[in-house]
């Protein structure tokens, strides 16, 4: 792990849960398993991205039904997020399409067990792309700063059974916890540790604490 106590990592947040749902995680809280059937959505530690350009690697460890990626309202209630017309959400679904705040349309290819999602989040223009092992999937969605929340945005994985295993990347392991073999590309600011390349200009994003604030 890259992390330190002047640069912190994100992870999966163990506090964030839907109740009677709460997902098994693992691997320093960034592998998650649900133990229901219902969604069970697994936030980042780390959220109210207001500007910036971010991003994040999602590898679909295993996989019998719906699992989704993407961004959510930093707060928002603990219950599913997929398909929900309550919460600001724009989400890229496994089974190729995207939605938009609970409502689906058409995007991209479908991803399975094996497959690397990689989430560029530009809120410096408005837009969301995601990436199925390094092939873009084309902009998602372009309304990313106009339909921003208040608290703005959080990345967030959700998965729908017991046979789903999702581990994410952060930046601080691109071997997504042996499952592959570690490729070692950095950010625009040469940090992090990711399977593929990020995208120009986009930067993993880490909560750095000043020497006052420790």
């Amino acid at each position: 792990m890259l992390d330190s106590p002047t640069n912190n990592f994100a992870t999966l947040n163990p506090l964030f849960f839907r109740t009677s749902y709460k997902p098994t995680y693992t691997e320093g809280n960034l592998e998650a398993t649900p133990i229901g059937s219902n969604q069970a959505p697994s936030m980042a530690t780390i959220g109210g991205l207001q500007s910036g350009k971010w991003y994040f690697e999602f590898y679909v460890e295993s996989i019998s039904s719906g699992t989704e990626v993407g961004i959510v309202e930093a707060t928002p209630p603990m219950t599913y997020i997929e398909s929900n017309t309550d919460l600001t959400s724009r989400i890229y679904r496994s089974g190729g399409n995207k939605e938009s705040d609970g409502s689906a349309s058409s995007y991209g290819a479908s991803y399975t067990a094996g497959d690397i999602i990689g989430v560029a989040l530009n809120i410096t223009d408005g837009e969301l792309t995601f990436y199925k092992n390094n092939a873009t999937q084309t902009v998602a969605f372009t309304d990313i700063a106009s339909a921003m929340p208040s608290g703005g945005w959080t990345f967030f994985i959700e998965q729908v059974s017991t046979s789903n295993t999702g581990i994410v990347n952060f930046g601080q392991d691109s071997s997504f916890a042996g499952n592959e073999t570690a490729q070692g590309n950095q950010d625009g600011n040469s940090i992090g540790d990711f399977y593929y390349e990020p995208p120009s200009g986009f930067l993993l994003f880490v909560r750095v604490i000043s020497k006052t604030q420790r």
